[in-house]
C-alpha cells in the first residue's frame, strides 16, 4: 500500500474516532504523530478538504 494511502487512512481514522468527543485532539494530526513530513501531511489534508471528505474549523491546521 502506498504511503499516501496509509496516511489518508490514519487521518480519517483519527477523525472518525474523534466524532465521539466535543473537540478533536489536533496533536494526533501533527506530522510527528502521523509519521509524515509537514508538506505531505498538509497536501493530504488539502486534498481531503477539496474533495469534501473532511472539513475544518478556522485555524485548526495552522503551520508555523
Amino acid at each position: 500500500m502506498s504511503e499516501s494511502i496509509k496516511l489518508i487512512y490514519r487521518v480519517l481514522n483519527i477523525l472518525e474516532k474523534s466524532m465521539d468527543y466535543s473537540e478533536i485532539d489536533v496533536d494526533r494530526l501533527s506530522p510527528e504523530a502521523l509519521r509524515a513530513n509537514l508538506n505531505r501531511r498538509n497536501a493530504i489534508l488539502e486534498m481531503l478538504l477539496k474533495k469534501g471528505y473532511i472539513g475544518f474549523q478556522r485555524g485548526l491546521f495552522q503551520t508555523p
